[in-house]
């Protein structure tokens, strides 16, 4: 499996995306187009891509994956007019962030667009740097967006599983650090049958 194509589209709209995907004219020559639940899977012969989408905050994202050893034939034409595609039925259109020099305070910069935000970074200890970080951050992803450079390449997928090994001393694993202290509390008693540790 390698990856092909990633594209942001500026819509929380993933249902839009996904039919617009399903009902799309551009195709491969000689290639069949399979609706899936978050895209479309294009076939011809062994050779197979697979287009999907997903959604987070006002943001779906759109990956297409060769799922075949071969490409297909004007393979890359064809990522290309799905890519013109796109960003001619979902244009970005992203709004410049309020200017901000770093001379004045950041809440008097984005206070009078965004006050719900100055509001709350205000209640934040550090909020002002904290805020500052985020401005940067977003003001560098929307220049980014707007003129279409991609995100560091991810790792390729593994081709074959790692092994497993199993710790007898573990039979639960838990991912993240963000639990509170009184659900690390009610998960100790739902395992345990009692509230052993007082952390």
């Amino acid at each position: 499996m390698k990856e092909l194509l990633y594209l942001e589209i500026p819509t929380p709209d993933r249902g839009a995306v996904v039919s617009w995907l399903q009902e799309l004219k551009v195709a491969p020559p000689l290639s069949a187009i399979h609706a899936t639940p978050d895209g479309i899977r294009v076939e011809q012969g062994s050779l197979a891509l697979a287009v999907f989408t997903w959604s987070v905050n006002n943001t779906t994202y759109l990956k297409v994956f060769q799922w075949s050893e071969q490409p297909f034939p004007n393979q890359a034409a064809w990522l290309k007019a799905l890519e013109t595609a796109a960003r001619d039925r979902f244009p970005i259109h992203y709004p410049e962030l309020p200017p901000y020099d770093g001379k004045e305070s950041i809440f008097a910069a984005l206070g009078s667009h965004y006050p719900l935000t100055a509001k709350y970074f205000r209640r934040i200890p550090n909020g002002e740097a904290d805020l500052q970080r985020v401005y940067w951050w977003e003001k560098r992803w929307r220049q980014e967006a707007r003129l279409g450079i991609r995100p560091p390449q991810q790792l390729p997928l593994l081709k074959e599983k790692p092994p497993v090994h199993r710790d007898p001393e573990w039979d639960v694993v838990v991912i993240g650090g963000a639990l509170g202290r009184f659900k690390r509390r009610s998960w100790l008693r739902w395992v345990t049958g009692s509230l052993w540790w007082s952390g």
